[in-house]
């Protein structure tokens, strides 16, 4: 029996997962070597045999043990070390339609935009043990899955940028299609066939509603923005349901959304912002006037936010006091638009998108474990109410 000197069994997965290997290129482990019993490997690499169990699986995964037969039981051998095998065995790939130049300008701070979620996982990945590989849909064809297939890719997180077009909806089927390990970030019909992770829009819009229903808010409006088929994005679905829920509960009456077209991009920055606020004020006009006026809105995002609240003004209400209006995905403190009105959000939403990145990563490495069941796993991570000004 190959003996090593034992450890306090107060190990992690990853420092245990590198003992090996390091054990292995110090020639302790050989290959063709039969392990030891698991209370001896244990002992050995300072962990818990729960632990030790996870520990296997991943070694398995990147090619440094395997199971062999030998008089009819299972045996793991060792196959060698993880230059050994190919470096994509020990990688799990980012899929996403922004570039890596976009990705690298982006900061990782409180103001989480949805294109930070790229960096989010790549730490996650690297602080795995792992390779972390960026794809762009635009560079990839089904071809590149192949030989990611043939030499094991730990595992593939798609983010929604890249499920926004036919083609790389294409490309996420090619990739379950060879049996690459698969997690998207995306709601819909369409994604249902693979591992998910989500931030609760249901319970992020129904956590807004009632704080502005405890703010004594009883006519609430949802402003929406519509932009392409954005009415019918099952996100966006999820936020009304959570309204309703909410306004229901309450006993209050659910007010039809407002679905406002969606301005053109435009280049001037001020422009931008009086159109939006011109567009605002057009859907606004009658539900602040009527005899039962709206006191609280929902708005899409907090981007959206400055041109609702100066809309607000501009027709004679006082934002923040006669109508009270939240955001949505905490980054009003960054947003460009802030500059041009005083006034902030009483309340956003925080999706976690850092740890909507962790649970993407985890989740796709039990799926290449095989730690999961083999129906798809769907995972929604509750995001934060932020109290902004009280």
């Amino acid at each position: 029996m190959i003996k090593s000197e034992s450890k306090p069994r107060n190990g992690s997965r990853l420092s245990a997962v590198q003992e090996f290997v390091r054990l292995v290129e110090g020639g302790t482990f050989r290959p063709g070597d039969r392990l030891p019993v698991e209370r001896v490997l244990a002992e050995q690499l300072g962990v818990s045999k729960p632990t030790l169990h996870t520990v296997l699986q991943e070694l398995e995964v990147r090619g440094v043990i395997t199971k062999s037969k030998e008089r009819g039981w299972q045996r793991r051998v060792v196959v060698g070390t993880p230059t050994d095998a190919s470096i994509l065995s020990q990688t799990v790939a980012v899929l996403t339609g922004f570039t890596s130049e976009m990705v690298k300008r982006i900061p990782l701070r409180r103001g989480e935009y949805e294109s930070a979620l790229p960096s989010y996982c790549l730490h996650a990945i690297t602080e795995a043990g792992y390779h972390a590989l960026l794809l762009h849909r635009d560079n990839l064809t089904t071809h590149t899955f192949a030989r990611m297939a043939r030499e094991n890719t730990s595992g593939v997180v798609v983010l929604w940028s890249a499920i926004a077009t036919p083609d790389g909806m294409e490309l996420v089927n090619s990739l379950r299609d060879h049996g690459i390990a698969v997690v998207v970030n995306s709601y819909g019909s369409q994604t249902e066939k693979f591992d998910r992770v989500m931030s609760d829009h249901a319970q992020g819009a129904y956590d807004l509603t009632r704080f502005l229903i405890a703010k004594g808010c009883r006519r609430i409006v949802r402003y929406w923005v519509v932009r392409s088929n954005i009415r019918a994005a099952e996100w966006l679905i999820q936020r009304d349901l959570g309204y309703t829920r909410a306004m229901t509960e309450a006993g209050l009456e659910v007010l039809p959304a407002i679905h406002a077209l969606a301005p053109e991009e435009l280049d001037d920055e001020e422009e931008h912002f009086e159109v939006g606020k011109r567009l605002a004020m057009s859907y606004l006009v009658g539900l602040l006037n009527q005899p039962a006026p709206v006191d609280g809105i929902l708005a899409l995002n907090d981007g959206l936010f400055f041109a609702i609240a100066e809309a607000v003004q501009a027709l004679g209400k006082a934002p923040q006091k006669d109508v009270l209006i939240v955001g949505y995905d905490n980054n009003w403190e960054t947003s460009g638009m802030r500059k041009w009105t005083p006034f902030q959000p009483l309340a956003t939403m925080d999706k976690k998108n850092q740890s909507v990145g962790q649970a993407m990563v985890q989740l796709v490495l039990e799926r290449a474990r095989r730690q999961l069941p083999e129906e798809p796993q769907c995972r929604l991570l509750k995001p934060e109410l932020i109290i902004v000004s009280e």
